[in-house]
């Protein structure tokens, strides 16, 4: 007989709370059940969803009263909400592409930089400054074509699908704003008038023109060393409103690229600073094993179990 009680006194050392019958859904159950309805399970029967005192989901085995917990989920955690703090990070940027691109012989563009300011990795406010300025002169015809050195500004914001992992790595889309005042010139303008046999040579007076556009983006990043990394971009742009031009639109837009195009690019290097103790540390603590808590001990702080411990009294064998 005291052996008998000596083994239950053992397996009543197990953590477990009193099982309790399914409550009566309420509200906050409710709403949580129907917008959170999942797939048919291969859960235990005896398994139920409920919500603990701190508003969480979790699963409770009726039969045991003790969490049960999914070895699958615990695989593939599943975060709701926002993973990162507000005031995430400040990234700043300078895109090459312009200047990779004069050095192939492009006849227009100078350089530009950004910065954008993440709140919780996920939207990216983004304002963007640069210079531009283009000389061409189009083989077999007979003008040259050239605009000074100008500024350009954007600005606009990205929204980051992956804004619960790892922000090393970035896939987003975002919308921008641009405006520039510029000036530009077309000289040594030649007209041949083959009846007289004769040669005309003029100069447009210097214009200046001021134009806004609209941008839609889609780009990624990707981590390079420590807080270096390097994105790429692509952007649909359009016109969105020009100043009257007196003698011809301009060819050359700062910021832009040509009149005529829709499509541009962008290849940048960029530096990325913390702005709150906890933006590096979620991901990493995520997936650190040892920074996370055992199942059994997760489930006793989540339910603030009441556990019996060995140092109990042993029963009276008599």
């Amino acid at each position: 007989m005291a052996t008998v009680l000596l083994g239950a006194g053992a397996v009543s050392a197990q953590r477990r709370v009193t099982p309790v019958r399914p409550a009566e859904p309420t509200r906050t159950q409710s709403v949580v059940d129907e917008t959170k309805r999942k797939p048919k399970s291969t859960l235990p029967a005896s398994v139920v969803t409920q919500i603990d005192d701190k508003g969480r989901e979790i699963l409770v085995d009726t039969i045991s009263g003790s969490e049960y917990v999914d070895s699958l989920a615990l695989a593939m955690p599943k975060v709701v909400g926002n993973f990162y703090p507000l005031m995430h990070a400040l990234t700043i940027g300078v895109d090459l592409w312009d200047p990779l691109m004069r050095a192939f012989g492009q006849d227009y563009g100078l350089a530009g930089a950004w910065a954008e300011l993440s709140l919780h990795n996920r939207y990216n406010p983004i304002v963007e400054f640069g210079l531009g300025n283009a000389w061409s002169r189009p083989e077999e015809m007979n003008y040259t074509y050239s605009s000074p050195i100008a500024p350009y500004f954007k600005v606009g914001c990205n929204y980051n699908f992956l804004y619960n992992s790892n922000p090393d790595y970035q896939v987003y889309a975002g919308v921008r704003y641009g405006i520039t005042r510029f000036a530009y010139d077309v000289t040594g303008v030649t007209v041949n008038n083959d009846y007289w046999g004769e040669t005309t040579s003029f100069s447009i007076p210097r214009q200046h023109s001021t134009v806004g556009y609209g941008e839609i983006t889609a780009g990624l990043k990707v981590k390079i060393a420590g807080r270096w990394s390097m994105g790429w971009c692509v952007k649909y742009h359009a016109i969105l409103h020009s100043s009257k031009a007196e003698y011809g639109r301009p060819w050359y837009i700062p910021g832009f690229g040509t009149r005529g195009s829709t499509l541009g690019m962008s290849l940048s290097v960029m530096y990325t600073l913390p702005l709150n103790k906890k933006s590096a540390t979620p991901w990493a603590e995520l997936n650190d094993p040892e920074a996370q808590e055992t199942p059994e001990a997760s489930a006793g702080n989540e339910l603030n179990i009441s556990t019996e411990t060995d140092n109990e009294e042993e029963p009276n064998s008599d």
